[in-house]
């Protein structure tokens, strides 16, 4: 299902598996410039769709594009030139 859009209006997909369990949440394709994490979350995702978190007792959420308009783009950045993968709060970052 669609949660969202990105700032150019491409829509953030949470595809969800599996009914019981421990959730895993899988975020994928944070930089839109390499291509093999999009090619892994489609790989999971076929995966998924035959069964494997059922078969495990998990529910699994993937997001298989946290980045679409840097995919669409082909930059690591997203529309507002951010590198989501270094934006992330942590008590120890110093400016």
């Amino acid at each position: 299902c669609c949660i969202g859009r990105s700032l150019e209006g491409r829509p953030f997909v949470v595809d969800r598996f599996g009914m019981t369990g421990p959730i895993l949440l899988v975020v994928a394709a944070i930089h839109g410039n390499e291509r093999s994490a999009v090619t892994a979350a489609e790989r999971l995702r076929a995966r998924l769709l035959g069964g494997w978190a059922e078969r495990r007792d998990v529910r699994v959420a993937l997001v298989g594009s946290s980045n679409p308009d840097g995919i669409a783009a082909h930059t690591r950045e997203n529309a507002r030139g951010i590198d989501l993968n270094r934006n992330f709060p942590a008590d120890n970052f110093q400016s």
